[in-house]
């Protein structure tokens, strides 16, 4: 039986071949274009288009050989040609369609550009683990007025002179923190010594009474328990400047220190022309330092008072850079008072370059911003200028320690523990670092002798935690920031870093309240070391089942890390928050990317990726398994370099 004229068409057009033959070819682009757009992180919107584009071209490609596949029909046609320009008529119209997002509602496809420069080195210091030289501990001194609201003055000239004890080389002085517990103590001189470590003690008390202060003092050599030096000063209370500097130079030089010219020079530089501005600016100060935020509200209050009756006052511009940065480091205030606190630490160093604080503060500033590399020369020249600035050098171990640069903040966490020898804060810290490096013997040494020293200190429960987290015994971990964030009812960083732990242990439910009662205490966020409180929350929200809140909240996540990305950011949390964000939303691709800038901005806490559960998706993928060796490699690295540190400072 003869073919029918439309089946013999068809096989002289070898229509049914080239149809099969384009398939084939259109399978395996697709194929190549999924390998080579992961591999270069090819947006989807342009891969969705390519694969369209395929679709409509299986028609062109029908069109095609029907007229043209009989040999010598090679002229187009006018209803070729209408059929072709609907084909890409269609296409156009399709093509935008089905590529377009979901809309302003769901944008995270668009919302976050990985960037391509490599980050800045990171500053390294020369500075020895130890100083050597003369030490001194000055203890506060008491307040003879008869109003015993007066303390606060004599709490005051105490801090000032020590200030000044700090800004010279030749000494090592203990922080005010670890000396004010020997307030009212009956121990001896040289036992004060033996716990401090220090070779002289000073003491001293304050008395005033209307216009005029009465300030008596005394140096006590620690060793042989003998007195070195006594002086009384009775002054008019506009004095009280010149009374503090005083103090400082005569003791320098019973301890047979030298003073260089600009070391004299900044101790006997008065801080201010008025004694009002003074009041405010020490009352102020005194507030801020309780760290609450009723009290750090009255410290703004007192340093913009003291700024008003004289505005050149550079110390109490810091005390406001300082307290603005609490605002919103400590208590959850908008994003936008980072630049203010920039703004105040900045005109306080204008105003005098030679002030610690004023350094110290604008470290403090740049680092809520997120830039840690400024923060850091900002603190190295505070300690420049003041040799025993312990807040400086806490603030130095804390900035390597968020660029995870944990060999350089040991070093530091070292200095600052010999400033502060006493005090359970500075050995919670010290075991951060430990386990930072590794070292979970140490890390659990320095815990111990910090719950010894005070049983109930959140920050050696803070240290306790982590030691069991980073190690991998998450129940133990949560039980323990259980217990410190119920203790610590109204500190809303502490319920998030709660809610963090319980994220890695998988109970999604309690991470969703937890985050939820911190934005009540905090409606504006807080920055953790690892996520935002909206990233903990939306993957809980994901894991049951709320696409849209999950998308809602990661948004918020990846909006406020882009902007700090573009302010200049250099912290690798940033970068390795978005990599959890696409890793758990299965964009393995952005996930992979996102890493990869993170390490090259110093991300090396591989085992935050072991525990995290963000990270299911893609934590055996080749790619990621070998980027966690390097950081495995790196901080074995880091971790040899302090050990050898260490000894070579005797102190292993």
């Amino acid at each position: 039986m003869p073919d029918a004229p439309l089946l013999q068409r068809l096989r002289e057009r070898k229509l049914v071949q080239w149809l099969l033959a384009y398939l084939a070819g259109a399978w395996l682009a697709v194929q190549v274009l999924d390998i080579i757009g992961e591999r270069f992180n090819w947006p989807n919107q342009l891969l969705q288009a390519l694969i369209v584009l395929l679709g409509f071209g299986f028609f062109v490609a029908l069109i095609f050989a029907w007229y043209h596949g009989e040999k010598g029909k090679q002229r187009f046609s006018g209803s070729e040609l209408a059929l072709l320009g609907s084909v890409f008529v269609l296409a156009a119209i399709t093509i935008p369609r089905v590529t377009t997002g979901p809309g302003p509602e769901n944008p995270l496809e668009a919302l976050v550009r990985i960037p391509d420069a490599e980050a800045a080195p990171v500053p390294r210091t020369s500075q020895p683990m130890v100083r050597r030289g003369a030490s001194v501990a000055v203890l506060p001194f008491a307040s003879l007025s008869a109003d015993p609201n007066d303390s606060y003055f004599a709490d005051g000239i105490h801090e000032d002179v020590l200030n000044h004890l700090a800004e010279l080389e030749g000494l090592t002085l203990i922080s005010r923190q670890s000396v004010l517990q020997y307030r009212d103590t009956e121990l001896t001189a040289r036992e004060i010594g033996e716990e401090l470590r220090v070779g002289a003690i000073l003491e001293g008390s304050v008395r005033r009474q209307g216009d005029r202060i009465r300030v008596v003092t005394q140096l006590i050599d620690a060793v042989a328990d003998v007195h070195l030096w006594s002086r009384s000063y009775d002054r008019e209370l506009d004095d009280v400047f010149r009374v503090q500097s005083e103090i400082a130079r005569e003791v320098a030089h019973a301890l047979e220190t030298s003073l260089t010219p600009e070391e004299v020079q900044r101790i006997a530089s008065g801080p201010t022309g008025s004694v009002t501005a003074y009041d405010y600016y020490v009352r102020g100060r005194e507030a801020h330092r309780d760290y609450t935020h009723e009290r750090n509200e009255e410290a703004i209050r007192r340093f913009q008072q003291a700024i008003e009756l004289d505005s050149a006052y550079a110390a109490a511009w810091a005390g406001l850079g300082d307290a603005y940065s609490m605002r919103r480091l400590r208590f959850g205030f908008a994003y936008e008072w980072t630049d203010s606190a920039i703004a105040a630490s900045q005109k306080s160093v204008e105003l005098d370059p030679s002030l610690a604080d004023g350094h110290k503060a604008l470290g403090l500033a740049y680092g809520t911003k997120g830039w840690y590399r400024r923060a850091i020369a900002s603190y190295l020249r505070a300690v420049e200028l003041s040799p025993s600035h312990g807040v400086a050098m806490n603030n130095i171990s804390a900035a390597y320690s968020a660029l995870h640069v944990f060999d350089e903040a040991l070093r530091w966490r070292r200095r600052s523990f010999q400033v502060s020898p006493n005090g359970p804060y500075s050995r919670s810290n010290a075991a951060i670092v430990y386990t930072n490096l590794g070292e979970r013997e140490l890390a659990e040494r320095w815990v111990t002798d910090a719950l010894a020293l005070n049983p109930g200190d959140l920050y050696a429960g803070d240290a306790r935690a982590y030691v069991h987290l980073r190690w991998g015994e998450l129940d133990r971990a949560v039980a323990i920031r259980d217990s410190i964030q119920e203790s610590d009812s109204t500190n809303a960083r502490r319920r998030v870093a709660a809610a963090l732990y319980h994220m890695y242990n998988r109970d999604y439910p309690t991470a969703l309240k937890l985050v939820g009662e911190a934005f009540e205490l905090a409606p504006h966020g807080l920055l953790l070391a690892q996520k935002w409180g909206w990233t903990i929350a939306g993957f809980a929200n994901l894991q049951q089942g709320d696409t849209v809140e999950a998308d809602r909240l990661f948004q918020q996540s990846l909006t406020i890390n882009q902007i700090d990305l573009d302010g200049g950011l250099d912290m690798p949390r940033t970068p390795w928050e978005n990599a959890s964000i696409f890793a758990a939303l299965g964009r393995t691709a952005q996930a992979l990317a996102w890493a990869e800038v993170a390490y090259r901005m110093g991300q090396r806490r591989y085992w935050d990726a072991i525990h995290d559960p963000m990270f299911d998706s893609i934590r055996e993928h080749p790619d990621f398994v070998a980027l966690l060796d390097r950081m495995r490699e790196d901080v074995d690295q880091m971790r040899l370099r302090a050990a050898a540190e260490e000894r070579a400072a005797g102190l292993r």
